[in-house]
């Protein structure tokens, strides 16, 4: 969860999991929590990548959404 607010019973954390036609999606969205201050690296998202490549080549995709407000990945790998 990427700097997200978990105790809003208002923008409660939704993780949605679904194996349909072949693909599995896999989705979590929280709200951001805007007093975080982020002194990462940012390299957690390439590892990410580098491993999803290692273990799913082609047969995966990994979406990262910000609308300012809400923070939202979804993962679909193809099986």
């Amino acid at each position: 969860f990427k700097h997200g607010v978990i105790n809003d019973d208002k923008q409660p954390v939704r993780i949605t999991l679904k194996a349909q036609n072949g693909k599995l999606n896999f989705e979590v969205s929280n709200k951001i929590n805007h007093a975080q201050k982020d002194y990462s690296s940012g390299i957690g998202l390439i590892n990410i990548d580098r491993r999803l490549d290692l273990i799913y080549p082609d047969q995966h995709e990994l979406l990262i959404s910000n609308n300012g407000n809400t923070y939202k990945s979804t993962l679909i790998i193809n099986l």
